[in-house]
């Protein structure tokens, strides 16, 4: 098989948006990157349009490692090689491009204006990247739960207790923690009949992950939301729904948009509550 041929070809609506988008599989894949792999990924996701006109030697050099070590970047992405990754990276820059240019972009664009742009990407990625049959999973799950339960901690704990709120209003029997102790404490009362939702922006914070390993041995159904496909939040819960935000760094401290999260959760909401009585849309 050529280098420019991948070895296991996406089969499915969602597998082809993550497989032609690299950003978009870089971000949902970072969390479990070796260092040296971290740092082929810090040199694309800082400039991904040079990162794409980069032959293999001067991308190894800009990071600081070996061919080898791009290689095994690229598939560990899922691509066949340097090619394959590439050509995907090429082709995604040039649509990012054609987007700035019918969005008119220029230096002088407003902190407002360049968030919305970014804004209305994420939730694109969402859009396209949303396996329905999970969404209609967790939505089927929610409506027949004797009890939901949300679960974050930092900035995911404001958003679990705005979103508990919100379900508590449209008539749901719903609660929310921010504390991993008040979490295992209500896990021990919890039957299959209920669901708990943890949501989370990398799924690999140590405040989410050592509690959730206790309660996903319990008898509730589990639901992970998060933007990383490869983080341990997703690999326990019975059902993940991937999220797409984006983020951005002052000081070393990762500070994440929450807008395709609380976009998902109020889908989520808006579904369920379309179907009670009494409902009807105010615009």
């Amino acid at each position: 098989m050529r280098e420019g041929e991948s070895d296991l070809p996406p089969t499915t609506d969602v597998e082809r948006v993550i497989h032609d988008n690299p950003l978009l599989r870089l971000r949902s894949q970072e969390s479990s990157m070796h260092p040296s792999l971290l740092k082929v990924r810090d040199v694309i996701v800082r400039d991904p349009e040079r990162s794409a006109d980069l032959t293999i030697d001067a991308l190894s050099e800009r990071a600081g490692v070996s061919k080898a070590t791009v290689v095994r970047f690229c598939k560990g992405l899922g691509y066949s090689g340097f090619r394959d990754f590439r050509s995907a990276l090429l082709k995604e820059t040039a649509r990012r491009e054609a987007d700035l240019v019918g969005a008119e972009r220029d230096e002088s664009e407003t902190p407002i204006a360049e968030l919305v742009r970014l804004t209305f990407s994420s939730l694109d990625e969402l859009r396209k990247i949303m396996a329905m049959e999970r969404f209609e999973e967790a939505v089927s799950r929610l409506e027949r739960a004797r009890q939901i339960v949300w679960y974050g901690t930092g900035m995911s704990g404001a958003l679990v207790e705005m979103v508990d709120h919100r379900f508590s209003l449209a008539g749901f029997n719903s609660r929310s923690f921010s504390e991993a102790a008040r979490l295992l404490a209500e896990s021990t009362r919890l039957t299959e009949e209920d669901v708990i939702v943890c949501v989370s922006h990398s799924g690999s914070t140590k405040s989410v992950v050592e509690p959730m390993r206790k309660v996903v041995e319990r008898k509730a159904f589990t639901i992970g939301v998060t933007n990383f496909a490869d983080s341990p939040l997703a690999s326990m819960c019975d059902l993940l729904l991937l999220t797409t935000d984006r983020e951005y760094w002052v000081g070393g401290y990762r500070i994440p948009f929450r807008h395709s999260q609380q976009l998902l959760l109020d889908a989520l909401l808006y579904t369920m509550a379309r179907r009670k009585e009494g409902f009807h849309k105010n615009w």
